[in-house]
């Protein structure tokens, strides 16, 4: 395995260790909305909850983040790391979440991050998604399992709509975003909002509940 700097200089591949706000003290590896063409589509959706993409937004802003990001999207995308260059992963939190700016785009992403996990046992990852079928098309290809360190997470397409995801059984959790009036309506347990992931852990447990709900900002 490699130290991160020796990783991210043999393959250009850039990890965020300086995450501030509610993400202070955590680690991620993220690819570029800007080059999903499933992010694409659904950012210019008014009616999916994509369209107030922050990680979009800020991408678009910020041309060194928007670089990085796209700069991992070649390389993960685009090879299968070999397991003896996988990085050694390190977060303060220890904890690690895989796609903070974008989502799966193919297979072999897939098995860069399952390999990632299934090296660095000493974290606990997550991974967003609202692309599950690539996945599924992972695993059947290349013969994957789901390391036991890692939580997948459904993301809801649609605000106020919590979806269920039942049709993929390595989901381990459903992320929802409601607005007020919609959460008292219907009584919802805003679990997700805190100012701290790293202290919150709720994302990275799969002992605390499948729905994790939060109030849209």
């Amino acid at each position: 395995m490699l130290l991160i700097n020796e990783f991210e200089k043999k393959y250009g591949v850039r990890i965020t260790t300086n995450h501030t706000a509610k993400m202070a003290n955590m680690c991620s590896l993220s690819t570029a909305c800007t080059m999903n063409k499933y992010c694409k589509s659904r950012t210019a959706n008014p009616k999916m909850i994509c369209f107030k993409c922050y990680a979009n937004s800020q991408a678009k802003r910020y041309k060194g983040l928007r670089e990085k990001l796209e700069k991992n999207t070649d390389i993960l995308t685009s090879i299968i790391i070999p397991k003896k260059d996988l990085p050694y992963l390190y977060s303060p939190s220890g904890l690690f979440r895989f796609e903070a700016f974008g989502d799966l785009i193919n297979e072999i992403q897939v098995v860069n991050y399952f390999n990632m996990a299934s090296a660095n046992k000493q974290l606990k990852f997550a991974l967003w998604t609202k692309n599950p079928w690539i996945i599924r098309k992972a695993i059947e290809a290349y013969n994957l399992k789901k390391p036991s360190n890692l939580v997948i997470i459904g993301s809801s397409y649609f605000l106020n709509e919590s979806m269920t995801y039942q049709a993929y059984p390595f989901i381990d959790k459903v992320f929802t975003v409601y607005d007020k009036k919609t959460a008292a309506e219907k009584e919802i347990n805003i679990n997700c909002g805190g100012r701290s992931c790293a202290t919150c852990r709720r994302c990275y447990s799969k002992q605390t509940g499948r729905e994790v709900s939060e109030l849209v900002k």
